[in-house]
């Protein structure tokens, strides 16, 4: 590699490093600090609990400066007076970093039906001001609140006076809710609101299998650093996340190490919903056999962690461009090559002069073939000893041969055939 090509490559793993660790593209000097409101903006409670929020307000709060923003109250008030919001206190937030905000309001105490129509909302973040946003609430939604709340009023021993009933003409009692009642209408709500905060558990945590999918997860920019990491030997743990009945927007996800009936947070993602990639560094083989799982989470809300994946040996073999052959080195090509199979498994990448032969003898227990890709060649590899010659014609040009076996899907192979000049 000349000194310009590795220049190159040195510069974009600086810029695609900087961009998986958040780093913004562009800052201004100290703390900048905006807001807007969320898709969506607001949520109505499930039902109408007058001693719970009824109304919640989604804000996305984001500092573009490059210093942290200093701690701050946050309120969101109605024009009406109908609501009122209990004060928030916003955290410091660190450069290029962002906080998704939940406002509850709640009603203050006045005519029931003036809870339905709709509310112009402003939200308060220090001196700055976002809104009006405007908020429905169906004319029904608290059409029965006064009713539900006389259903659930306790009665007070002390100020009621006893009912005697004449044993010669009992009656049946109508029963009343007790305390476990209102207990469970307000837990009810209280979990009800906790599920719409809730995000959706990230599915499908996986070890990349090359640049393409890490591409996926990652964005242009953070792409380029893909070949790099894989041919670094580094394990590049991906997954998929899509809202479900919880936030739209979320902070971020966190990688935790689940083997050995432990749960341990390893890494935390703060790129909101946008990358689903952890770099593992160090030596891919430090993390065979050790299991992870991944959760995504919203402000203090946490979903629940996904499905463990634990890592193998052939999992930490990916290619970082399968379509590419790589150039060869000034030193001379093998004409004879052989490959001693061991471990269930194939070595990722053997390199041969065209016209050349490679031989596979099998030092494994178990049977094992070598697979031409659509069958163009096939040699069976039994136990201890058995082996397989195959001669790579010399067609004019650099070219890949793929290969595996018919009784282990996991492994995999390939021949670079390098042409003679």
């Amino acid at each position: 590699m000349n000194w310009t090509r590795r220049r190159t490559g040195h510069l974009a793993r600086a810029l695609a490093a900087l961009f998986l660790a958040g780093a913004p593209a562009a800052t201004l000097a100290g703390p900048d600090l905006s807001a807007s409101f969320s898709n969506p903006a607001y949520a109505l409670a499930a039902s109408c609990d007058l001693s719970q929020p009824l109304v919640f307000v989604n804000v996305i709060v984001v500092n573009r400066g490059d210093a942290p923003t200093a701690e701050s109250a946050v309120t969101a008030t109605d024009s009406t007076n109908v609501f009122g919001g209990d004060l928030t206190t916003l955290r410091p937030i660190g450069p290029g970093a962002h906080i998704a905000l939940r406002l509850p309001l709640r009603h203050v105490p006045s005519s029931l039906s003036a809870i339905g129509g709709t509310h112009a909302i402003t939200v308060s973040l220090g001196a700055r001001r976002l809104g009006p946003l405007a908020v429905s609430v169906p004319a029904t939604f608290c059409a029965t609140a006064a009713a539900g709340a006389a259903k659930l009023t306790v009665p007070d021993s002390t100020t009621q006076p006893a009912v005697h009933v004449r044993q010669s003409h009992p009656q049946a009692a109508t029963p009343r809710p007790g305390f476990s009642q209102v207990v469970t209408a307000r837990s009810n709500t209280a979990k009800i609101i906790a599920a719409a905060r809730t995000p959706a558990v990230p599915g499908n945590v996986r070890v990349s299998s090359g640049a393409q999918e890490c591409a996926a997860h990652v964005g242009l920019l953070g792409a380029l650093a893909c070949p790099d990491m894989i041919r670094s030997g580094n394990v590049l743990l991906v997954w998929d996340w899509q809202a479900g009945a919880g936030p739209d927007v979320i902070d971020g996800y966190r990688v935790y190490r689940v083997d050995g009936g432990t749960k341990q947070l390893v890494y935390t993602r703060t790129d909101k919903q946008y990358l689903t990639l952890f770099d593992m560094p160090g030596a891919s083989g430090n993390y065979i056999g050790k299991c992870y799982a991944v959760s995504a989470y919203a402000g203090s809300y946490e979903s629940t962690v996904s499905g463990a994946l634990c890592v193998t040996r052939q999992q930490t073999i990916v290619l970082a461009s399968p379509s590419i052959v790589p150039t060869p080195k000034p030193t001379p090509v093998p004409r004879h090559v052989v490959i001693h199979v061991t471990d269930d498994s194939y070595p990722l990448d053997t390199v041969v002069a065209a016209g050349g032969d490679v031989t596979w003898i099998n030092d494994d227990a178990d049977e094992h073939s070598v697979y031409g890709p659509a069958g163009s060649f096939v040699g069976d590899l039994y136990p201890k000893g058995g082996r397989f010659t195959y001669t790579f014609r010399d067609i004019g040009t650099n070219y890949v041969v793929s290969y595996l076996c018919e009784f282990h899907a996991g492994m995999r192979g390939r021949i670079t055939v390098i042409a003679n000049h």
